[in-house]
């Protein structure tokens, strides 16, 4: 391998981060995302899971909701017509109320080396009390059609982080720490931000 190429994987694997905050100027929101958490079901589908939620402005607000989204690529799709739900502690979280989009990409190449891949994925948005539970409990169900994955509690650490202010904050280089965590009961919108700087 080369030096330089050695050099971009070192830098990459630095820049992961459990929870990433992006501050989009132009539309004037803050996002949170979560690294990607990739599982494998049963019957060998790699999915992957990736959790995200809004800001207005440059503040860390009290979530309504949470947006996970759920993509897959492969030779066949996997995900479409399945039913979906989620299981924390024992209490199922339906998810079947969600947006599915698909793509049929003709250059690019599966994993057994065939070309073509279909892309989907799932868009769900979930209240943040259930999110809370999925997070948090000690044992958490994906049911996916007849397949049951099990998502270990140390990798929902992401998830735990991102609805968690004080973890969030401490995940954030300075300047972000000094623009989002200054206040002990967050701000939810960019004019009491601009209120409390006054």
């Amino acid at each position: 391998m080369r030096l330089s190429a050695i050099i971009a994987l070192l830098l990459l694997s630095a820049c992961t981060k459990p929870v990433y905050t992006v501050y989009y100027e132009d539309e004037n929101y803050t996002e949170f995302t979560t690294h990607a958490l990739k599982i494998t079901t049963p019957s060998d589908h790699e999915l992957v899971l990736v959790a995200s939620r809004r800001c207005d402005g440059m503040t860390l607000c009290t979530a309504d909701e949470i947006k996970l989204e759920i993509s897959h690529e492969d030779r066949f799709a996997f995900l479409k017509g399945q039913d979906f739900s989620m299981t924390a502690d024992g209490k199922e979280i339906d998810m079947n109320r969600r947006d599915y989009s698909f793509y049929y990409d003709m250059a690019k190449k599966a994993k057994d080396s065939t070309t073509g891949v279909a892309q989907e994925r799932w868009l769900v948005f979930i209240p943040i009390s259930d999110f809370d539970a999925l997070a948090n409990s000690k044992r958490n169900l994906m049911q996916i059609g007849p397949e049951q994955i099990e998502i270990p509690f140390d990798q929902r650490n992401n998830w735990r982080i991102m609805i968690d202010h004080k973890l969030l904050i401490e995940t954030m280089d300075e300047e972000q720490q000094r623009s989002y965590g200054e206040y002990s009961q967050t701000p939810s919108s960019e004019e009491k931000r601009r209120e409390k700087f006054e």
